[in-house]
């Protein structure tokens, strides 16, 4: 009795030593300028919650899933793991990597898809591939495929009608229908509605899973017979095996013609000057405009040119171009050459007009025949700053701001691509030269036959980088790689 006396007073001992040890042992407090970073990071990523939160898999509990409600609640406790250090924020990088915001990884964390390329061919990853696997069925599932995947397992979602994907995997998971050791409910019904290239998926990673499994015990033999010390040779892992076993996803651009190139060229500012709105014109634009139309042109795109456009007049177009039918193109291309700030252009009437409600026009709301493509936007202006000039707003309905598209299979606002150039010396009428230099900079780039298969934002990012403009900005919401169709054989420009 005596010694399992000492027995409990010696395990006390320990415990209490080991409790006071973690009182005072802290996580590490982040410091300003990288809290800073990250509030301002969370700021853009509201619709993607639900995502980062799939993606984080067994890093977060079920209690803290549930209670996570904000993108910087996440990101607290992702710190409070040490997920999420002011010294490695590479968790973090990988989040945004595989939701595709390649605008943030770029323009705050001043990393390319490149490097995240060598970073996961190194063999490096902290997301579960498990995870990033069904992230990726879930991006390739329409709301058809949903419901009749619901319906062939006999499920119902955990949430309400318009459930995604990912809540129906997580119900899945919770009910023991699907983990990263039983597929093959969710491979048959795949199936079951002929969708081969999803089993393909499923099938791959499979495969690079059982693999892995039996690697394990020769590594661990490995280990025992290896001197101390000395450590085992990493097993190597593609990048696809890595992307959720499979290469990275590029959009198809296979249609003749693939689709509209839009030029809208405002230059001559007469008519807001009569009404006391002070722009000046931007002066002979011709050689921009044509540049422009050689290179869509040879690449099978449709130009149109719309010149001198008043506010309410450039929002009527976008709305003729979202009713058209779309269905026999593959993207949508438009050019906004003309006077403006951040995020926001002028009409002829001098009429502000903010960006988001051109491209709200052609969403995934407004225009279905293009839902799922790609929508490419190069936003030049000249800086201008007309103070109590009207503003033309769209007239869209206020369910706008949904989150998911009416069949909840994409967001209502995806796979555009947004570049924003703006320059303080094109202000005077007579100096056109950087604004021109910026388009054939551009151009020159799309048109280098080396540059062919590389993606359209490494080309951007490239031509900024050397051409330097002051304001620029790219907002990616594209959900596979872009890559342009090159010049056909018979238009191709010279080099």
């Amino acid at each position: 009795m005596n010694v399992f006396k000492r027995w409990i007073l010696l395990i006390t001992e320990i415990l209490h030593a080991t409790f006071a040890t973690l009182k005072t042992t802290s996580v590490p407090d982040m410091d300003e300028e990288t809290t800073k970073l990250l509030c301002s990071i969370a700021g853009n990523l509201k619709p993607d919650l639900l995502n980062m939160i799939f993606l984080c898999g067994e890093d977060l509990v079920d209690r803290e899933k549930e209670n996570i409600k904000t993108v910087i609640q996440l990101f607290t406790i992702l710190e409070q793991k040490l997920l999420i250090k002011a010294a490695d924020l590479s968790y973090l990088k990988e989040l945004l990597f595989h939701i595709r915001k390649l605008d943030i990884l770029q323009n705050q964390l001043n990393t390319t898809e490149e490097d995240m390329i060598k970073y996961f061919s190194s063999g490096n990853s902290k997301i579960s591939s498990y995870k990033k696997l069904l992230f990726t069925l879930s991006e390739k599932i329409d709301s058809l495929c949903f419901e009749d995947v619901k319906y062939i397992l006999k499920l119902r979602t955990p949430t309400h009608d318009k459930a995604n994907m990912l809540e129906l995997f997580s119900g899945m998971e919770k009910s023991g229908n699907l983990s990263e050791r039983n597929l093959e409910c969710l491979k048959s019904a795949f199936e079951t509605i002929k969708r081969i290239d999803l089993c393909d998926i499923v099938e791959n990673f499979k495969k690079e899973y059982q693999e892995s499994q039996n690697e394990l015990p020769s590594k661990y033999e490995k280990m025992s017979l290896e001197e101390p010390g000395q450590e085992c040779p990493k097993t190597k892992i593609t990048p696809q095996q890595e992307y959720g076993q499979m290469p990275l996803e590029v959009y198809e651009l296979k249609c003749n013609p693939h689709g509209k190139c839009v030029i809208i060229n405002n230059y001559n500012f007469k008519q807001a000057r009569s009404l006391n709105r002070e722009l000046a014109d931007r002066g002979e634009t011709d050689s921009d405009t044509e540049t422009i139309k050689n290179v869509f042109n040879s690449r099978n795109y449709n130009t149109e040119e719309h010149n001198n456009l008043t506010g309410d007049d450039m929002l009527k177009i976008m709305k003729q171009y979202a009713e058209e039918n779309h269905n026999d193109k593959d993207s949508f291309v438009c050019f906004i050459l003309s006077c403006g700030g951040l995020e926001v252009t002028y009409g002829t009437d001098g009429c502000r007009v903010p960006i988001k409600n051109l491209t709200k026009c052609i969403n995934n709301k407004h225009c279905k025949s293009l839902m799922g493509k790609p929508k490419i936007f190069f936003i030049l202006l000249c800086r201008a700053d007309v103070s109590q000039t009207t503003v033309c707003e769209a007239r869209i309905s206020s369910t706008e701001d949904e989150t998911r598209s009416e069949n909840g299979s994409l967001p209502v606002h995806s796979d555009f691509l947004t570049v924003y150039a703006t320059m303080e010396d094109l202000v005077s009428t007579n100096n056109a030269k950087s604004g021109c230099g910026y388009i054939q900079e551009l151009c020159a780039a799309l048109n280098d036959s080396q540059f062919y298969d590389t993606p359209l934002q490494t080309i951007i990012t490239n031509v900024h980088r050397k051409i330097c403009v002051p304001d620029f900005n790219m907002k990616s919401e594209l959900r596979k790689v872009l890559i342009l169709p090159p010049p056909t054989q018979s238009n191709q420009l010279p080099e």
